[in-house]
């Protein structure tokens, strides 16, 4: 069995990190969460989209096809709006330098104690505590930012945090 960074490539019979059965919708569906996400993105609020879908059959994980779900993906991504919001000492520690970056949200920082921010490597995570709390708080941002689109995901009920 051949082994990648921490996923399988064959043997699809082997239930850990196998990818090859993880197919609940329709492939032709996926573009169009995709363009949801890049137009939510565009709107510097961070990348959160939400499709109503179809399930496909799925005998490995016993899902039945044809039931509509509500899915809703948070993509973790950079957002120019929470960016522009930062103080001016930790933007200019965070946002990328590189040309284009304001308007392109692919590119990162290429350096310093925030570089690749906010995609962090999770599979060998040794994040120091500015890097997690600078992470949670976007993530909140974001979330806060597309609390209604949750709401209306979650049945239109309120999530009480404790």
């Amino acid at each position: 069995m051949e082994w990648i960074s921490g996923v399988f490539v064959d043997g699809a019979e082997h239930p850990g990190y196998t990818y090859a059965r993880n197919r609940y919708f329709a492939a032709e569906d996926f573009p169009a969460v995709i363009s949801s996400l890049q137009a939510a993105q565009r709107t510097g609020k961070g990348a959160v989209a939400t499709a109503r879908l179809k399930t496909v059959e799925n005998e490995w994980y016993g899902t039945k096809g044809g039931e509509e779900v509500l899915l809703t993906v948070v993509y973790l991504s950079r957002a120019s709006e929470w960016e522009r919001q930062l103080p001016a000492e930790v933007r200019k520690e965070v946002v990328p330098t590189q040309r284009g970056a304001q308007d392109d949200m692919s590119l990162l920082r290429e350096f310093g104690p925030y570089r690749n921010f906010p995609h962090f490597n999770t599979a060998n995570p040794s994040l120091d505590k500015r890097c997690v709390n600078l992470l949670g708080q976007l993530s909140a941002w974001v979330l806060s930012q597309h609390a209604d689109q949750l709401r209306e995901a979650l049945g239109g009920k309120s999530v009480e945090m404790n």
